[in-house]
């Protein structure tokens, strides 16, 4: 921005930021788990549009832990377990990011976070076990900045002014997804919340979608890509008029400005 600002050159920035997932008691949690799972621990949780946190209903939270992380086991592990020998798992990209990855997890674990999945670290091939943590504190960095990586904070609630609050309160998300089978419940987080893109039970899917722009909104960015909107966000429109030789209705608007013509040009500009 600071390059574009210097030249006077329009910008088009995908930034990220925590996207929530939110899960209302009325969701079917194994479809939930599912979906959260691939979404969040594809490449390790190195993905922009990855759900860095997520809000459930208290009533659902245990059943939701349980099933999520049941599925998460089968769905990159071999042989019941998650280790460096199972295929579909991924790597941390850098020394630097696992060492950060690790500081954020043991500053959740000594603010008093619980560990609901954990499993083998090794600090020499950046491998990390899919992290599961509740009982997260708002003031822990794990909920304070993007994870980019293998931690899932779960965060219950009781009401739906609850969500609205806690996703509002950071800035605005690239991604945010919502799963419910209640339309009332996914208009009001809807219609009271702001993001870059929007999933409605199910995740990252939404970036795929060839006729969907995709990008952020304030923190999480500036600009949409993808298909025709890329196109748009990347040229540069110029507008081209071609008038006709001889008299032109424009001339009404010439002066001398009569009483008429100040009332024509009155009626005119309501239209601009």
């Amino acid at each position: 921005m600071k390059a574009a600002a210097e030249n006077l050159a329009s910008v088009t920035l995908e930034l990220g930021g925590k996207s929530p997932a939110i899960i209302d008691g009325s969701a079917n949690l194994k479809d939930v788990a599912k979906r959260i799972a691939f979404g969040k621990f594809l490449n390790n949780g190195q993905t922009c549009i990855a759900p860095d946190y997520v809000l459930v209903h208290e009533d659902v939270k245990t059943k939701f832990i349980e099933e999520l992380k049941e599925i998460t086991i089968r769905m990159f592990g071999e042989k019941e377990v998650i280790n460096e020998s199972s295929p579909n798992y991924a790597r941390v990209v850098s020394r630097k990011h696992f060492d950060r990855l690790n500081k954020i997890l043991q500053d959740a674990v000594n603010k008093g976070a619980k560990v609901e999945m954990s499993g083998p670290i090794n600090k020499e091939t950046n491998f990390i076990h899919p992290v599961i943590l509740s009982n997260v504190g708002f003031d822990s960095i794990v909920m304070q900045e993007e994870i980019f990586g293998p931690i899932l904070p779960i965060v219950p609630f009781k009401t739906i002014d609850q969500v609205v609050y806690t996703v509002n309160e950071k800035p605005k998300p690239l991604a945010l997804y919502i799963f419910t089978n209640r339309k009332s419940f996914r208009e009001s987080i809807l219609t009271q919340t702001s993001a870059g893109s929007v999933g409605i039970n199910d995740c990252v899917l939404q970036f795929s979608h060839p006729n969907l722009p995709f990008g952020g909104v304030n923190n999480s960015g500036i600009g949409k890509s993808h298909g025709r909107y890329g196109f748009l966000s990347f040229s540069n429109d110029k507008p081209v008029l071609k008038q006709r030789s001889g008299f032109s209705m424009a001339y009404l608007m010439h002066p001398p400005y009569t009483d008429f013509r100040k009332k024509l040009v009155a009626q005119m500009l309501r239209w601009f």
